[in-house]
């Protein structure tokens, strides 16, 4: 769950199904969890919790610990769990609680599954281009490389884009494996590359003049070198 968290930049509602009779509904931005809401499948609604605007560290650990409690009473006798992701259209609020505090409040690891080989290559072959780099797989956003705001910038980039290079990869026959370079006539201005691989969307800025590098490390594992 902590992990869903911090890889959701983008205004979110995470819906985590407890077998067939409990949900637990997180809305959630910037790898912060805002507010939560435990929802019957009947249309019910239990225990709540709203981090915005929060700043008592009192009243934040023991929301964190009602939260803690409601997601070990779902989790009671259940052995499947499911994930539905939902659009937001929230506005950003001050506050929330991070993914670190959410893993700490759970009793769980905070740290996140590591990228595919494919990434970690294709950012290790061109990183001295590379400003900020991140995968998406499914709505969740994957940091590569970059401070938390690049990274938080280049999913706000990564939102407005996307629906264009979908629409470019449906025209093209949704290869498996195909890279977008985004450039500016100002050539001391940055560029944006996206690579779509094994139905995962990579996102990188890229310094000025930076783009035929990291084309050059696409072709090269194309190629398998």
């Amino acid at each position: 769950m902590q992990e869903q968290i911090a890889c959701t930049l983008l205004a979110r509602r995470l819906v985590f199904s407890f077998g067939a009779a409990r949900q637990i509904e997180c809305n959630v931005a910037g790898g912060r969890l805002l507010r939560y809401a435990e929802a019957g499948l009947s249309g019910t609604t239990g225990s709540t919790g709203d981090f915005c605007d929060v700043t008592e560290t009192d009243v934040v650990d023991s929301l964190l610990r009602d939260f803690a409690h409601l997601v070990g009473r779902s989790l009671e006798g259940e052995t499947l769990v499911s994930l539905e992701t939902r659009s937001l259209s929230e506005e950003r609020k001050p506050g929330g609680v991070s993914a670190d505090q959410v893993a700490e409040a759970l009793g769980l690891s905070a740290e996140l599954l590591p990228a595919t080989e494919f990434h970690t290559r294709f950012v290790d072959e061109a990183r001295a281009s590379i400003r900020v780099a991140a995968y998406l797989d499914g709505d969740l956003l994957f940091p590569l490389c970059g401070d938390e705001d690049d990274v938080e910038h280049l999913a706000e980039l990564l939102s407005t884009l996307l629906p264009d290079i979908d629409r470019l990869a449906c025209r093209l026959g949704d290869p498996e494996n195909l890279m977008i370079n985004l450039g500016y006539r100002d050539a001391e201005s940055a560029g944006v590359s996206f690579v779509l691989h094994d139905k995962t969307v990579l996102i990188a800025s890229v310094v000025p003049n930076g783009q035929a590098a990291l084309a050059r490390a696409w072709y090269a594992l194309q190629r398998g070198a």
